[in-house]
Formats: structure tokens, C-alpha cells, sequence
């Protein structure tokens, strides 16, 4: 039935619009939009006041959960239940505690008796956890993201902060199959004053705020004329995205507001329906009686609908008075029968209510103690402080100390000023016991700190465990909370195939089938990683029923000795494998010289080559006359150090060609031997010999070959080269040039091949004489100037001293400086300088550096640079000639010479390469001595 006023609006509007109509014709649009921005307007107002009833609701909520005594599990969960079902707000999916989370990563016992629910996270990436304990939403509906769990424990520390209701952690619902954003509404609740113990007790009241329906609830008012959308960007996905923004395009009036949610600023999206469009278009085109009637009708209904929600509203007023009169009588009924002392202080600190447990913990009257100032009680006595413990005497004479834990909380009281609430609990049986046992383990720590043994003691009637300060340590546990559970740690680290092995050994003890139990085992420790523990322990009966009462022992970290026993076995079983499989003979001699191990080459090589089938292994069998050079040799080994021994001999088999072997000697010194043992690697090196002399031998053959031909080339091709060429085409030139070019290249790599086989197979006679440094360089920037000035690069010599000398072959010694100093001409950047260096590189040696700027060596070519026929660019179109062997008989000459060739990098993209030569005769003979 239509209200009186929904009918005096009725007819109201339509007069209006009759006597209007003209003015309504020309105006239409602006008006439309004066109704839905009032409309917007009046919506919003009506959001920012359900959200502030939310926090209202849960602030009510925390006073009362604050007073609560929270040990007492029935009058804690009858409170929550009250809590939820009284708030009658249909938006609150739930109501429930945040509680924190221990080290360990168990959760505390929750106080209510209903099953907690945790909300989709695991307490390993939440400080805190949820309990969900009304409401209708299922646990599985909550998809939390990583940045949801950061925004939650924020809005945590906030709410503690400001002790006032904060709400953030906006994620999603899944509710009927769609998607709607949710949010928690968190409000701090210090229950400090609660506490037993030093751990901070805080949590929190939370609530689970469904989003969408908060503005349901306001949109159905308004559901004719304007559609709410929450536009936070963390609630949409990329479709609903665009489904949005097409509803705000085709709508034709829109607003945005950003509406604050306790710290969750939601962006909010008014659109204008299609209904209201239509009530609002151009009305000319309709009847104009039609429009008018329809429009009071609709003023007419948003009248109604207005009245129907101002009675709900008082409705609602009206028991939500009777819930916070229902509370305030069950609150006082709480204080009165709570367990510990509950006392209410003004601002000056007069009493002015304490319950009978504060009466009879500070032996004061109810009569007496109103009014009076709660220091002259306890003197002692910290405000300021939100918890404390006092010593507080009592008796006649005040030798009776009692042992105080004290809570004090501050708050406001309306129109009353502040208020003080002061929770008193006796500790003194508690404190007393603790010093005993602290006072106890101290004793037992000190005797087993410096041990390195962890000890451990199990009361078989309780199942509890008591353990020292270094068994903690070695469990990687340096703080324990205060309800830390050793036995559980130790199963939790135990790995799951040894435990089996564990449980054995103590099975055995426990039933009288051993003495003790004795067991070795791994732990993934936290912090630690995987160590290895021994434990021997041992069962204590009771004499009178002779069963087990105590169960104790000590435990060992053995990780150092288990890995190095188990380095040990795998190191044998490589060395093991390593000596039998091996491609090279391998034979180990003990200090009498006898054969005690051969592997599998070295088998085959006794009955194939050295022909010793049936026979034993002797070295004199296998050496011959070679073996007491050999032997000498060894029994060198032990007084030179650990310079291994290298000799190469000839055995001669009747038969049958020579056979070459390559003999490698080096000592092992096993201090747990008796004496030494000697290693030698047999190297079959016949066939490389025989390779070699066909190699050598072919490359002599063909250069001697070549040589006669490519010269009779190269002189006819200069002759060719000599005669005038206007009697020459430009064709017959190039072709000529093109020859003579090809035969110089021809004969230079002939030569190269010649010099490095006469190296390599020692034909090449060193006369070595002392060489002045200085006349070696400036013959070198003489001999090279054409080939520099080809190049346009200019040679340079700096930091040389006119006395140094060198002891080397004067041609060799010329033929290597001069291939690097020829190097570097060639691949200079042009106009470059080339700078030779002369440094005393110590150990009775002179270095000559050759440098360089330019292309530079590629870093993956180092590895070949003094390899034969090695070049950077080895195509046929390469810019610069070269038989890429320089470098590689330049290394076979400075080695033949007691020196060396080496290549390194210089600064600002500089080449240096360098020799090194002996300085004195000397040096060069003991060198020389080392070498054979």
C-alpha cells in the first residue's frame, strides 16, 4: 500500500509537470543532469555512512572483545557468536580473530571452540592467520595474491598503530560464479594486559567486507536511475575492464567518486540507467499526459522507498540499543566473575571500580578502596607501561612478597574523560618455579657449554623434554619461543629414512633389550643444512614399579668425521677407477721396489709387447738394463722433493722392431705407510716414433723437391721481372706479378717447414755467445726499415740500458725478434709505432716486449697462437702473407735457447708480445741441465 506522502508526491510532480511543460521542453538535458548528480550525490553520502557504521560496529566490537577475558573458551566463542549475529549487517561475511604465528610456523591455540579456517595462505608467508569463525563464504572463495598479503599485514600494523579500524587487503570473491571484491576491516585489540608471559598477546577483530554487496545494499535504493560500479584497479581483469568502460561510454551521464574504506581508497562509478535516460529524454515527442503521470509516479515511488528505509533505519537504531544495553550487563557479569583482577582507574589515577579477584589479590574492601589513589597501593606502580611485573607485600608484617604481572590499558570514556584499566594477576607460585628451574639449567649449561655435547632428558610420564643451551645451539635454535617443544624440533629435522633407524635403537632400550641406545643418523637443520648426530642414551626405571620413567643421553655433531670418511671411500674408489681404467700403464712400487698393483694396460702391454705371459711383474724383468738408472732415479725421488721423474728408453726385442716406452715416475707419501710408494705411467711411444720419422722424413723429401723447382720458378720470374715492360700488356704484368708474389710466399713457407723440422729433430747447431741487448735492437730497426715503411709504421726503441747483455745464439736470437717485430708491422694500425722494451724480469733474465696497437688477437685464438700454420685469418683472402709458422719456430728456438715467447694484453688495446733470455752462461747450463 502507497504511503501518504508517496501520494501527496504523486499528485504534486504532476502538477508540476503540467504547468511546466514549456519549461521542461528547453531545459530537459540540464535538469537530467542536476537529478542524477543530486542522485550520485545522495548515494555517495549514503556509502561513506554504511562504511562508517562498519567501523563503528567493529570498534564496538573490539571494546568488547578488549574487556573479555580470552582464556575462558565458551565465554569467548558466546561472545563472538553474539558479535556476528547482532551486528546484523549482511555485508560482513564474517567476523574473526588475527592472531600471530610462532617461529615455528604452528599456530597458537586459537580461544574459540570453532574450527578456525585459514584464509588461503600458509603460515610460512603470513606473519598472522585469520579464523574465520561465522559467516557463510567458504575459505576456498578467498584468492589472495602476494601483494593482498603485504596490503593485510600494512593494514595490521595501521590499525595497531592508530588503534582505530583500518581496512585494506582488497581481493577477490568467488561467490554464485562471479567474481566480486572483497576487503578486510581490521581493528587492533591489545590484550597486552592479558598476557601470562612477556610474548606480545595483541590481535585483531576482522572482518571479511563483501564490496559488492555493501553497494548492493545502497543501489537498490537507486536502482531505477543509477548502476554503482567499484572501479579499484587491483578487482578487474582485462574483460570486466572493458566491459566497464563500454558501460560508462553508452551511458549518458556518469561520475566517478573516490570514496576512502579506512585507509582502501575505491574508486566508484556512477552511470545512469537506461530506465533513467528514458524517464529523463526529450519529452515532446511523447504524450504529455502520459510523461507527466509517469514521472509522479516515479517521485512517487523514490518517496515510498525513502519512507520504507527511514523505518528500517529506526528499526534497526532501535536494537542495536538493546544489544549494546544486553552487552553492557553480560560485560559486567564478566568482570565480576573473571579469574584475575580487573581494576578501573580515573585519570588521576582514583580507583573507581575493581572486581572481588582485584579485592582479594590487593586485600582491599570494595568500601575502602573507592576513591583511592592506586599508587599509595603500589608504589611502584608504571602508568606509562603496558605491561610490568611488581613485587606487591602482604601479611601483617609485609615479608609475604607476592609477585604481581600488571596490564594497563588506556582508553576514553564519553564525555567522562580518560580511563585506566588495570588487569592484575597473581604470578608468584609461577615466578618462584621459574628461578628454581632457571637456576637449575644454568648450573647444567655451565658444566656442558664448553663440551660441544648437546644433552637431552625426556619424563616418560609427561612426555616433556628438557635439553641444554649447546643442544639447542646444535639444532640451529638460538631464542626458543616459550612454548617451544624439543622432541617435536628433533622429529621435524630427523630425515625420513633414518628415522626408522632411530626409533629401533630406542625401542630396544625402552623394552630391556639394550643397555642404551645408540644411533647414528642425518638432520636437515634449519640455518645448518644436512649434518650428521650421534645420540647414546640411556633408560632411568622407577625402583618401585621398575618401569621407565626418564629417558637421557647426550648428542654429538659427527658431520666432520662422516664427511671425511666419506671423502675418503670416494676419493679411494676415483683413484680406484681412475688407476685400473686408465689408457696409460699404470704400476705401483712399495720401498723394496716389488710390483703391487697393475692395472689393465699395463697387462696387455706384458703379454703383448714385453712378452711376459705366466711370468710375475719385475722390474728388472720389464726395464732390463735400464731399470738400475731407473731405480737410482726413484730413490732420488725421495730427497728432491716432489719433482717428478721423466725418462724415455729404447728395449731391444729379438725379432722384432725396437721398443720405445715413455717412463713417468713420481712418489705418493701415505703417512700411514711404511715408506714410501712409487707410481709410474708407461706410455707405449713406438708407434709415435715411428710416425715422427716418416713425417720427418716426408717433409724433407718434399721441400728438398720443391726447393729446385719453385727456385727455377722464382728466378725465371724475376728475370721475366727485369726485362722492360712497355714490351708487356697490363694483363701479362699482373699475371707476372701475380706469379712472383705467389713463388716468394712458396719458397718462405718451404724454408719455415725446413728451419721447424731442423728444430724440432735437434739439427740446428746454437752458438751462444754473450749478445749486447742494444746492438741486437738496432740491428733489428736497421733490417727492418723497408718492410716498416711499407707498412707506414715507425719502430722505436725505449728503456733499454747500453750494457745489458743476453747469453743466446746471436742468428736465432736476431731471426725471433725479428718474426715478432715483423708481426707487428704487419698488423699496426697505420701510422702506428711499434715499441720495443727492454725489462729485467728478475730470476737472472731480460724480457724484450714487442708492442703493439692495432687489430689485436681474437681471445678464442690464444689457445693456437704458437701452434703451426696458426693464423687469425686463414682464407684465401687474407690481407696479410705469412706461412703462420713464425711464432711457432719462434717458440722452438727461444726453448732450445733456455728462454721463452709469451703474449699478453696490454693497456688501452696494446699487443705485447715478448722474449725472455737467459742473462748469463750460467744460468744457461743450469737450465740446460734441468732440460735433460
Amino acid at each position: 500500500m502507497p504511503t501518504w506522502p508517496a501520494v501527496v508526491a504523486f499528485f504534486l510532480v504532476l502538477l508540476v509537470a503540467w504547468s511546466a511543460r514549456t519549461w521542461l521542453n528547453g531545459a530537459w538535458t540540464e535538469r537530467a543532469e542536476v537529478v542524477f548528480e543530486t542522485t550520485a550525490t545522495s548515494v555517495e553520502t549514503e556509502i561513506r555512512d554504511l562504511f562508517e557504521h562498519y567501523g563503528t560496529a567493529l570498534a564496538s566490537a573490539q571494546r568488547i572483545i578488549q574487556l573479555a577475558q580470552l582464556d575462558d573458551e565458551s565465554q569467548t566463542s558466546q561472545m563472538i557468536d553474539d558479535l556476528f549475529d547482532g551486528m546484523g549487517l549482511p555485508e560482513f561475511l564474517g567476523i574473526g580473530l588475527v592472531v600471530p604465528v610462532d617461529r615455528a610456523g604452528s599456530m597458537p591455540a586459537t580461544p574459540a571452540t570453532k574450527t578456525a579456517r585459514p584464509l588461503g595462505v600458509e603460515p610460512s608467508a603470513l606473519p598472522f592467520q585469520l579464523e574465520i569463525l561465522e559467516g557463510q563464504a567458504p575459505v576456498s572463495d578467498f584468492l589472495i595474491s602476494d601483494a593482498t598479503v603485504a596490503a593485510f599485514g600494512d593494514a595490521l600494523a595501521l590499525s595497531r598503530e592508530k588503534n582505530a579500524p583500518t581496512g585494506s587487503a582488497l581481493f577477490w570473491l568467488q561467490k554464485d560464479l562471479v567474481r566480486a571484491p572483497s576487503s578486510f576491516l581490521v581493528v587492533h585489540v591489545d590484550q597486552r594486559a592479558n598476557s601470562t608471559g612477556p610474548d606480545d598477546k595483541s590481535s585483531w577483530v576482522a572482518a571479511v567486507v563483501d564490496l559488492s554487496e555493501s553497494l548492493k545494499s545502497v543501489g537498490d535504493l537507486f536502482a531505477r536511475d543509477i548502476t554503482l560500479t567499484l572501479m579499484a584497479e587491483p578487482t578487474l581483469g582485462s574483460e570486466e575492464a572493458v566491459s566497464v568502460a563500454e558501460q560508462i561510454a553508452s551511458a549518458r551521464f556518469s561520475r566517478t567518486v573516490q570514496i576512502e574504506f579506512y585507509g582502501l581508497d575505491l574508486d566508484i562509478n556512477f552511470t545512469s540507467t537506461s530506465q533513467f535516460e528514458y524517464e529523463n529524454s526529450n519529452p515532446i515527442a511523447r504524450f504529455q499526459v502520459a510523461m507527466s503521470i509517469f514521472v509522479s509516479l516515479l517521485v512517487a515511488q523514490i518517496v515510498q522507498m525513502i519512507t520504507v528505509q527511514n523505518r528500517m533505519n529506526r528499526a534497526i537504531i532501535a536494537k542495536r540499543t538493546r544489544e549494546l544495553e544486553t552487552r553492557e550487563r553480560e560485560i559486567n557479569s564478566i568482570l565480576q566473575t573473571a579469574l584475575v583482577g580487573i581494576v578501573t582507574l580515573d585519570a588521576a589515577g582514583h580507583i573507581l571500580f575493581l572486581n572481588p579477584q582485584a579485592q582479594q589479590i590487593l586485600q582491599l574492601t570494595e568500601t575502602r578502596a573507592r576513591g583511592l589513589v592506586i599508587k599509595s597501593v603500589l608504589p611502584d606502580l608504571d602508568l606509562r607501561m603496558l605491561h610490568q611485573k611488581l613485587a606487591y607485600p602482604q601479611g601483617a608484617t609485609g615479608q609475604d612478597l607476592r609477585m604481581l604481572e600488571i596490564g594497563c590499558t588506556h582508553w576514553e570514556e564519553d564525555h567522562k574523560g580518560e580511563r585506566v584499566t588495570l588487569i592484575l594477576h597473581d604470578v608468584t607460585d609461577e615466578h618462584r618455579a621459574q628461578l628454581d628451574l632457571r637456576e637449575s639449567r644454568q648450573r647444567w649449561d655451565r658444566a656442558m657449554t664448553n663440551s660441544a655435547i648437546g644433552v637431552f632428558d625426556i619424563d616418560l610420564r609427561t612426555n616433556k623434554s628438557v635439553v641444554s643451551t649447546g643442544w639447542l645451539l646444535m639444532m640451529g635454535v638460538e631464542n626458543p619461543p616459550k612454548n617451544f617443544d624439543p622432541q617435536k624440533h628433533f622429529e621435524m629435522c630427523v630425515l625420513e629414512d633414518d628415522m626408522p633407524k632411530v626409533a629401533r635403537a630406542d625401542t630396544f632400550a625402552l623394552d630391556g633389550k639394550a643397555d642404551r641406545s645408540v644411533s647414528e643418523y642425518r638432520m636437515m637443520i634449519p640455518g645448518l643444512g644436512l649434518r650428521w648426530m650421534r645420540s647414546e642414551a640411556v633408560v632411568t626405571l622407577d625402583e618401585a614399579t621398575g618401569k621407565p620413567i626418564h629417558f637421557s643421553g647426550t648428542q654429538h655433531d659427527i658431520t666432520e668425521t662422516k664427511l671425511a670418511q666419506e671423502a675418503l671411500i670416494a676419493s679411494e674408489e676415483r683413484f680406484r677407477s681412475a688407476f685400473d681404467r686408465s689408457p696409460t700403464c699404470n704400476v705401483l712400487l712399495d720401498r723394496s721396489f716389488r710390483v703391487t698393483q697393475i692395472n689393465r694396460a699395463m697387462h696387455e702391454l706384458l703379454n703383448t709387447r714385453f712378452r711376459l705371459e705366466g711370468v710375475a711383474a719385475d722390474p728388472a724383468t720389464m726395464f732390463a738394463e735400464h731399470w738400475p738408472r731407473i731405480k737410482q732415479a726413484l730413490m732420488d725421488l725421495q730427497t728432491e722433493g716432489d719433482v717428478p721423474y721423466r725418462t724415455e728408453i729404447e728395449l731391444e726385442r729379438a725379432g722384432s722392431r725396437s721398443l720405445w716406452l715413455d717412463v713417468n715416475a713420481s712418489i705418493i707419501r701415505d703417512p700411514l705407510a711404511e715408506g714410501p710408494t712409487y707410481f709410474l705411467q708407461i706410455f707405449d711411444s713406438s708407434k709415435l716414433r715411428l710416425v715422427d720419422q716418416v713425417k720427418s722424413e716426408l717433409i724433407a723429401t718434399v721441400s728438398h723437391e720443391m726447393r729446385t723447382p719453385v727456385t727455377s720458378i722464382k728466378g725465371a720470374t724475376d728475370l721475366l721481372g727485369s726485362l722492360p715492360s712497355e714490351h708487356r700488356t697490363a694483363t701479362e704484368n699482373r699475371l707476372l706479378d701475380i706469379l712472383a708474389r705467389n713463388a716468394t710466399r712458396l719458397t718462405e713457407l718451404i724454408s719455415d717447414i725446413l728451419d721447424l723440422e731442423a728444430v724440432q729433430s735437434g739439427m740446428v747447431h746454437f752458438d751462444f755467445k754473450e749478445l749486447l741487448v742494444a746492438r741486437l735492437v738496432d740491428e733489428i730497426k736497421v733490417g727492418l726499415l723497408p718492410y716498416a715503411d711499407h707498412f707506414s709504421v715507425t719502430i722505436r726503441d725505449e728503456s733499454i740500458d747500453p750494457d745489458a747483455t743476453i747469453h743466446a745464439d746471436h742468428r736465432r736470437a736476431y731471426q725471433c725478434l725479428s718474426n715478432l717485430v715483423s708481426n707487428a708491422c704487419k698488423f699496426s694500425e697505420p701510422f702506428g709505432v711499434i715499441r720495443i722494451r727492454i725489462e729485467n724480469s728478475g730470476q737472472n733474465r731480460i724480457r724484450i716486449d714487442v708492442i703493439n696497437k692495432g687489430a689485436g688477437i681474437p681471445r678464442e685464438f690464444e689457445d693456437r697462437l704458437f701452434s703451426a700454420f696458426a693464423r687469425v685469418d686463414s682464407s684465401d683472402t687474407r690481407d696479410s702473407g705469412g706461412t703462420g709458422l713464425g711464432l711457432k719456430i719462434t717458440k722452438e728456438l727461444m726453448e732450445k735457447m733456455n728462454g721463452s715467447v709469451s703474449f699478453r694484453r696490454g693497456a688501452e688495446g696494446e699487443t705485447i708480445f715478448s722474449l725472455e733470455f737467459m742473462v748469463s752462461a750460467n744460468a744457461d747450463n743450469q737450465s740446460s741441465a734441468l732440460l735433460n
